[in-house]
């Protein structure tokens, strides 16, 4: 698709609209794949003669793929690592892996351990002991997951240097349960929105949530301009907004905004602020991020938009605001019996 160099900036604001809705079709179909990928095998033991269940993923940039044992009566994921004392295979080289890193002892993963302990070097150890007599002892550390065709960055995990009773076959264990280091329990999920200082009441953790037919869930994509919302989600959003701003001039809708106002000749108006509250995080969004301008005649609408399909997708407005704070880097993932939410 080409443009002219004399193209007016209204032509060229539908240009990126369409240009915008092309890219989140795109994305549906996608994540509608990536939801079917973000999964792993459950394999039973009992062929090997062990009673527990495994797991298959890859650990590591790039990849090597361990099994692990599943585990919801813990929460720390562990694998062997080299340097190992009594090293047995299967087991991870940290060194291979280019996303390995450290976490040092004052940082809040190591300061959530139970018993977080600290070597002269001020990286974060760990030491865990279970009922049969078991333990792992080495580093805590950060590390890139793989189910199939799905990375998560940074998960928190316990490299092993030494490792008593490990499964025939296993290379560690994967932690399930409701603890804040578990791999559920990582997750910083959307849990809601506020406008005007007031939390949209049909706004819950549980409408962001993917389904079982992998319909769903929360992305940030920097290449989308428009954020949108799952259509309940955004009607409650919007009616909010319009309600904290019916003092103003309303004006016919343009593409996919429904929600615009006439403020040709005002120097300044009034509307109500938009917070996401993420688990961890409150992002408060500048107005200009969500009161648009569409035309050069005084035209604005409120920048954010539904989504039919279910996926909601944070666009390139707020991105620098979710990166400030700390929340891409983090990758969003809510595990919930097989439903999975994810900002990547």
């Amino acid at each position: 698709m080409s443009t002219s160099f004399n193209a007016t900036p209204n032509a060229l604001f539908k240009l990126r609209l369409q240009r915008d809705a092309l890219r989140v079709k795109s994305l549906s179909l996608l994540a509608a794949l990536s939801a079917k990928d973000f999964s792993s095998s459950v394999i039973s033991g009992l062929a090997q003669g062990s009673g527990e269940y495994f797991t298959r993923i890859g650990i590591g940039t790039p990849p090597k793929y361990l099994y692990l044992v599943l585990d919801t009566g813990s929460d720390i994921l562990w694998i062997q690592c080299l340097p190992v004392k009594n090293v047995t295979d299967p087991v991870f080289d940290p060194n291979k892996s280019s996303s390995f890193a450290t976490l040092s002892c004052d940082s809040t993963l190591c300061r959530q351990l139970d018993s977080p302990g600290c070597n002269n070097h001020n990286k974060c150890l760990y030491q865990i002991s279970y009922g049969d007599g078991s333990f792992t002892i080495g580093q805590f550390s950060t590390e890139t997951l793989e189910f199939r065709k799905t990375s998560i960055n940074s998960v928190a995990f316990g490299c092993g240097h030494d490792n008593e009773g490990l499964s025939t076959g296993a290379a560690g264990l994967l932690g399930l349960g409701k603890g804040k280091l578990s791999f559920p329990g990582q997750a910083k999920p959307l849990i809601g929105i506020s406008v005007g200082g007031t939390k949209v009441p049909a706004i819950t953790p549980e409408i962001f949530k993917l389904d079982a037919e992998g319909n769903g869930g929360v992305i940030v994509d920097s290449g989308t301009s428009v954020t949108r919302l799952t259509r309940p989600g955004y009607v409650a959003v919007r009616d909010a907004f319009r309600l904290g701003t019916k003092d103003l001039k309303r004006a016919p809708d343009f593409s996919l905004f429904d929600t615009c106002f006439d403020l040709s000749g005002k120097a300044k108006v009034k509307v109500p602020t938009v917070v996401l509250h993420f688990a961890e995080a409150d992002v408060a969004f500048p107005e200009a991020n969500y009161m648009i301008p569409v035309n050069d005649e005084g035209r604005y609408c409120f920048g954010f938009a539904g989504a039919n399909n279910g996926l909601s997708i944070i666009g390139n407005g707020s991105c620098l605001i979710l990166w400030e704070k700390g929340l891409i880097k983090k990758i969003l993932v809510q595990v919930m019996e097989s439903e999975f939410q994810y900002i990547g």
